[in-house]
């Protein structure tokens, strides 16, 4: 019996040893952490590992927080805040597009105001068939100092496969998880809030990044003119994929709009830049009056900034499309004409400094824009 007890003991010393040497081989002074899956089609994932206490003498697992709760608890300073907006006059009809940061703090305190009262809300468990459509554009975008990113979107809560509808509902991406937040009508006063503070926040003149004129202007039918005075600036749409698309407008330095189409008369070979050839085609064929007056107090400060602008300046290119055409604006300083900015199969944006200048007057000289009949707002 005594020899019998013996040899368990030592059995259970020589596996006790056999483990001590393990954990100095392997583990020995590490955390353990304790790791979440997200299991496929579920809504939320905690990505976060949990995290020990060092100011307990022993190793305790703390709950670690879901990153919703992470930006609750962080202040509006500790993220940047992007967003986009497209803006139309509907007495214009000029479309402009914004993009990029909001820097000012009213608008980032109301937004992240608004985000934690959103984030709050109880999350979404998809169950069954149920589905999320949507997440493709960002309400609005959090980036941390280390460039991580959280997204706000709208999203359709779907039933079934294959059915079309259904409640809205908000989906947070975070770098590690996507959660679904609603449907609960009580969400969406926060979500019309802090959509309005998002697009207004990032309306300003340094985050316009596009601005598409009307493809057709009011203009008064008759016959070809020259125009009244030099040209300062032309507008152009140019396609050839399906035929060949070539009008526009332009105006003097006096400030009067004229229009042309020569998408005919522009068959054929030339000689010449395609500058050159624009111009020509003016001289050659006339251009139609309008009524429409540009702002002259900006108009003039577009022509200084051209006058000003490198003629051979270079261009950030950016290739988009296929066969939509070009939309472009040129300049014409001492009866040369070169391309301050060109979008649409090919997006050309300007990196000469007075290139930009001369296109953000030339906006705001077309958007001043008046009749003689109505100096409150473009002839319709």
């Amino acid at each position: 019996m005594k020899k019998s007890v013996i040899i368990t003991i030592a059995a259970a010393m020589i596996l006790s040893m056999a483990g001590c040497s393990d954990s100095a081989k392997g583990t020995a002074g590490k955390d353990i952490s304790v790791v979440s899956q997200k299991e496929p089609g579920s809504s939320v994932a905690d990505t976060d590992s949990s995290r020990s206490d060092p100011s307990s003498k022993g190793d305790r697992l703390t709950p670690a927080i879901t990153e919703a709760e992470y930006i609750i608890k962080s202040d509006y300073n500790d993220f940047t805040y992007f967003s986009k907006a497209e803006d139309y006059d509907n007495k214009t009809m000029i479309r402009k597009y914004y993009e990029g940061e909001i820097k000012d703090d009213l608008y980032k305190k109301g937004i992240f105001e608004k985000l934690k009262a959103i984030l709050k809300k109880n999350v979404l468990t998809l169950k069954g068939e149920q589905s999320v459509s949507g997440g493709a554009n960002a309400l609005i975008t959090l980036k941390t100092k280390s460039g991580e990113e959280y997204r706000l979107c709208k999203g359709i809560l779907i039933e079934h496969p294959m059915e079309e509808g259904g409640s809205e509902v908000f989906i947070f991406q975070t770098p590690h998880s996507t959660y679904y937040l609603g449907p609960d009508g009580s969400d969406y006063e926060d979500s019309t809030t802090l959509e309005s503070l998002a697009i207004n926040g990032v309306i300003t003149d340094e985050n316009l990044v596009k601005t598409v004129l009307p493809q057709e202007t009011p203009v008064k039918k008759g016959k070809s003119v020259q125009p009244d005075n030099p040209i300062a600036f032309i507008t152009l749409r140019s396609n050839y994929a399906w035929g060949k698309e070539f009008h526009g407008s332009c105006v003097d330095t006096a400030g009067r709009m004229y229009t042309f189409d020569y998408s005919k008369a522009a068959e054929g070979t030339y000689s010449g830049t395609f500058e050159e050839r624009l111009l020509q085609l003016i001289k050659q064929n006339g251009v139609i009056s309008t009524d429409i007056t540009y702002d002259t107090t900006q108009l003039r400060q577009a022509i200084a900034c051209a006058k000003q602008a490198d003629p051979n300046g270079k261009f950030k290119e950016e290739y988009k499309m296929c066969d939509y055409g070009q939309d472009s604006l040129y300049a014409v300083v001492d009866g040369k004409a070169f391309m301050l900015k060109s979008t649409g199969d090919c997006d050309k944006t300007p990196l000469d400094e007075k290139a930009k200048e001369a296109i953000k007057y030339y906006n705001k000289a077309y958007s001043g824009a008046t009749c003689p009949a109505d100096k409150e707002r473009v002839c319709e």
